[in-house]
């Protein structure tokens, strides 16, 4: 996994993520509200590991969202010490990312690439665990965005995405949701990533995320491309 847009449309935040999993991966648990310190979550759930991808803090306005691999694809080595996925959860239960990088300890985990969207600090925020070594960069909340797992699109996957993305912002001044929706549903059958909705014999994107933002609402959309299920909610 995964493909992140990051489209900022006046003062509101458009959020879009594509699951990538192999065909063994059980299914998710379709999205739901859970209580946290920190305020509500809501969340789809990995029953393997307990953790997920993609969460959203209610009450702060923040979004949380994991893509495996750091900067480059590495080969798994296992037994890891836990499971990536419950990283999304400790972040939005600290009160900010900073705060959850003292406290984090790295040895042990997976590479990962930790994004932080947090619209009522207007921070849009990276964190790379290479296995070795934690890196921190800050993006601009003004400038649209696209990002890629390390581990599956390296070069040419990556390359053709960010191009695409560029061409799809020169096209349309001003985007809809159903338009970067459209997008990332744009298919592909090639291991080399040519296209966002990945399919290929081992598996391929099994999910699609939108989060709409502003300061006074939140709609959220999920849909199951397995089992082809929709789930919205607004707040």
């Amino acid at each position: 996994m995964c493909t992140l847009t990051f489209y900022p449309k006046g003062p509101q935040w458009l959020v879009t993520f594509n699951r990538d999993e192999r065909k063994e991966r059980p299914a998710a648990q379709p999205p739901q509200v859970y209580d946290s310190p920190q305020g509500q979550l809501w969340y789809p759930r990995d029953p393997q590991g307990g953790g997920t991808w993609f969460a959203v803090n209610i009450t702060q306005n923040r979004i949380s969202c994991l893509m495996n691999g750091g900067y480059v694809r590495h080969v798994p080595q296992p037994p890891y010490r836990r499971s990536r996925g419950l990283i999304v959860l400790e972040a939005l239960t600290q009160p900010d990312l900073e705060t959850w990088m003292q406290g984090f300890e790295g040895e042990g985990m997976e590479p990962f690439t930790l994004m932080n969207l947090d619209y009522a600090h207007q921070r849009v925020e990276e964190y790379r665990w290479t296995g070795k070594v934690g890196v921190l960069t800050r993006h601009s909340a003004r400038v649209p965005q696209i990002w890629a797992s390390a581990t599956l699109y390296e070069g040419r996957g990556l390359a053709w995405r960010r191009m695409a993305y560029q061409n799809l912002l020169a096209q349309h001044p001003e985007l809809t949701p159903e338009q970067v929706w459209n997008f990332h549903l744009q298919p592909t059958h090639t291991l080399e990533g040519e296209g966002v909705c990945l399919q290929t014999p081992h598996g391929g994107t099994v999910s699609v995320t939108q989060a709409q933002i502003s300061s006074s609402s939140l709609q959220l959309r999920y849909q199951d491309l397995l089992g082809n299920e929709t789930h919205n909610r607004a707040f």
